[in-house]
């Protein structure tokens, strides 16, 4: 698989200044410091223990599909999954 380049990530600051929540800053910078497999099962799975895991640290009223877009997200930023299955798990 060709990777992308490496897009330069907001910064916790930058995150904040551009309207993010708290929790989500604080979502994000967690699901950055997981390793690749966790990032790929929680992006791939509901279900998978990663997801619970993340959901469970963010808490209830965190929607979950939230976590599945971060995760896509972050596994087509490291290079794990391509173009076309980022768009499969982001819809």
């Amino acid at each position: 698989m060709k990777t992308p380049p490496r897009a330069r990530q907001e910064t916790a600051e930058e995150m904040r200044r551009h309207g993010y929540t708290q929790g989500a800053v604080d979502g994000i910078l967690h699901i950055r410091s997981l390793d690749d497999e966790q990032v790929l099962a929680a992006a791939r799975s509901v279900d998978s223990d990663a997801h619970k895991a993340i959901l469970a640290r963010m808490g209830p009223r965190t929607n979950p599909f939230w976590i599945t877009g971060a995760c896509a997200e972050e596994a087509y930023l490291r290079g794990l999954i391509d173009e076309r299955e980022f768009d499969h798990l982001s819809d």
